[in-house]
């Protein structure tokens, strides 16, 4: 069984909305990620030298999911809903620009 990281990557333009995001996040978002799927979560903040171009501060929330099939189940029941919630609270009208990427996790 092939174990997927999913990384949602989150730039954060606006330092007054910074830590509003990061509550959200700490305090509910990533543990629901966890009850539907996923195995582990971590959420890095990205040193500024490393983090591209873009204007404020990004992070990487790091997922881990056990297989892909777990992984798919978890795009299809509840991603929508998760993001809807997120967009719906952190829009990128206000400065917040996401991105995702995934794959196999080879070695750990």
């Amino acid at each position: 069984m092939t174990a997927i990281a999913y990384t949602v990557i989150c730039t954060v333009q606006y330092k007054s909305k910074e830590e509003e995001w990061l509550a959200w996040l700490k305090n509910g978002h990533t543990a629901e990620v966890i009850k539907c799927g996923a195995s582990s979560a971590e959420i890095v903040r990205m040193d500024p030298e490393h983090d591209g171009a873009a204007p404020g501060a990004t992070y990487e929330i790091r997922y881990k999911f056990d297989s892909r099939g777990i992984f798919e189940e978890y795009l299809e029941k509840h991603a929508p809903r998760l993001r809807r919630e997120g967009y719906e609270l952190f829009p990128p009208a206000d400065g917040f620009l996401y991105r995702r990427t995934s794959g196999e996790i080879l070695e750990y």
